[in-house]
This record gives structure tokens, C-alpha cells and sequence, in this order.
């Protein structure tokens, strides 16, 4: 799973999702065409997406996703992050906040 977007409108999967999700915020925009390239430590690829829009704010979930593994996130050759994934949702970057984690659109909260 793959989302992008801007930085208000982060919403992301509930806590108690089968798969580990990592919420990452930039400071700035990423250029729509950038690839966005999930590595292991070893820097062996894992995922890669082609933004159709810039975005801030990328929200990712794949099987191979570990706790206690480190991963590295590029914006084209440019490393945006290096991060250990530390629960089933773990935030990084520019904002560490996550707003209403598994809310459903139209449910009241």
C-alpha cells in the first residue's frame, strides 16, 4: 500500500492493522515524477513509487516491513530518512503527529 498526499490530510490505518505502516512527513514538497525508493540497511530495494503529484506526507505499508528493522527512504537519489520501524504505525520526519489513526471517512470524531 502506497498513499500520498499533503500534510493535513494524513490519515492512516488503525493500530491494530495486520501489516506494520509508516507515516512519513517532509519539511517540503516532493515533485510530482520524484521515486520514492524504500530500501533495507543494506540498501536493497524493497519498494518504489512514482509520485503522480507532489505531496508531503507518504504513507506506506508492505509485508517486509519489520519491527526493530532499520529502513531507508529516497525522494530520487536524495535520502530522505533513515528510520527503525518501532510499532505497527510508526511516524517519521517533519511531523511526528498522527492525526486520527484509523478513522474512517464520514464516522464522526
Amino acid at each position: 500500500m502506497f498513499a500520498s498526499g499533503a500534510l493535513g490530510m494524513v490519515e492512516t490505518p488503525a493500530s491494530n492493522s495486520n501489516q506494520n505502516v509508516v507515516s512519513f512527513a517532509h519539511k517540503n514538497l516532493i515533485s510530482a515524477g520524484t521515486i520514492i525508493t524504500l530500501t533495507d540497511s543494506d540498501d536493497n530495494e524493497i519498494l518504489s513509487y512514482t509520485l503522480t503529484k507532489s505531496a508531503q506526507s507518504i504513507i506506506f505499508s508492505c509485508a517486509e516491513l519489520e519491527v526493530g528493522t532499520t529502513y531507508n527512504l529516497y525522494g530520487g537519489s536524495t535520502k530522505l530518512s533513515t528510520f527503525t520501524v518501532n510499532s505497527t504505525i510508526t511516524s517519521v520526519g517533519a511531523s511526528s503527529s498522527i492525526q486520527n489513526p484509523g478513522f474512517k471517512p464520514g464516522a464522526r470524531h
